[in-house]
């Protein structure tokens, strides 16, 4: 299960109550959906950079992630989930939290981006693989956390380390934090994925070619075959009921593949609900999914 595609939804970050660190943007702007309006440090000192997400009551959360951030190709983080509270542990039992044991925790908020097969030995990032600053350059960046499995969490504590940043502060957009429905059978082969195309040209009466230049938000659409009957009317059916095309939904299109985690995940939308078709074979169904990204 772990490779197949994730939709995610609905966002139990909005109902969540945001504290600590040092803000001078309130992290109250982590649950507007405009993308633009960011929380900031006020410095990049760790006790700056930290946040911790109570949610209205203990939820299955698959991820949390921040879409919309200034964070450095060098940045880290640490997150920590934890259980609802019991009497031997009253602020919540730690169920899972991000890197390993030797890391005490930390990881990279940027892993590596490209196979070192597919780079250049002058390439500055040839060892790290990670994306330079230059190629982030016209994207929505999130940083993405995905829990191996659904965990039953009250509280996140999320803490970042990117003193090297060149912004002198950290920003971080729209918080989403998500169950999940993971299919069983990933999309049929030939899953189309592309950009929507906003900029415009126009000609002056000279013929000079004039451009306005615009953000162009990726889009994925792929379809099923043959999935369970009953997976379909209870996720997808009560996805397009629930989400409708207005409500956000965090796409995840391959979970192991961290890669091209950047490429292949986003907060989107769902432009058209296309009909579910039931019994193309015994206990089978198929159907469509359409994603458009918020920008």
């Amino acid at each position: 299960m772990a490779g197949k595609g994730i939709a995610m939804f609905p966002n139990r970050g909005d109902a969540a109550e945001l504290k600590d660190g040092d803000w001078q943007l309130s992290l109250l702007n982590l649950q507007d959906r405009i993308l633009q309006r960011v929380a900031r440090s006020r410095s990049l000192a760790l006790s700056s950079t930290r946040l911790t997400a109570v949610l209205d009551r203990a939820r299955s959360i698959r991820a949390i992630v921040f879409i919309n951030t200034n964070a450095s190709t060098a940045g880290r983080k640490r997150v920590r989930a934890y259980g609802p509270a019991i009497s031997d542990a009253p602020d919540g039992e730690l169920v899972w939290q991000t890197g390993s044991e030797a890391s005490d925790g930390w990881e990279d908020i940027y892993p590596r981006e490209r196979p070192t097969a597919q780079m250049q030995w002058r390439d500055p990032n040839f060892w790290t693989g990670r994306p330079d600053a230059e190629s982030l350059v016209g994207s929505t960046q999130s940083i993405i956390t995905i829990m191996p499995q659904l965990f039953f969490v009250s509280r996140f504590t999320v803490e970042f380390g990117d003193q090297s940043n060149d912004d002198g502060f950290l920003d971080l957009g729209r918080l989403f934090l998500a169950g999940q429905w993971q299919f069983s059978l990933n999309l049929k082969p030939g899953v189309e994925l592309g950009f929507l195309a906003r900029s415009t040209s126009a000609r002056s009466l000279g013929g000079t070619l004039y451009h306005s230049r615009k953000r162009h938000p990726r889009t994925m659409r792929g379809s099923w075959d043959y999935l369970p009957e009953p997976e379909m009317l209870s996720q997808l059916y009560e996805l397009f009921r629930q989400a409708g095309t207005d409500l956000e939904v965090f796409l995840v299109q391959r979970p192991d593949d961290v890669v091209n985690r950047q490429r292949l995940s986003w907060l989107g939308r769902m432009p058209e609900l296309p009909p579910i078709a039931r019994g193309v074979s015994p206990g089978r169904a198929a159907g469509s999914l359409t994603f458009e990204e918020i920008v």
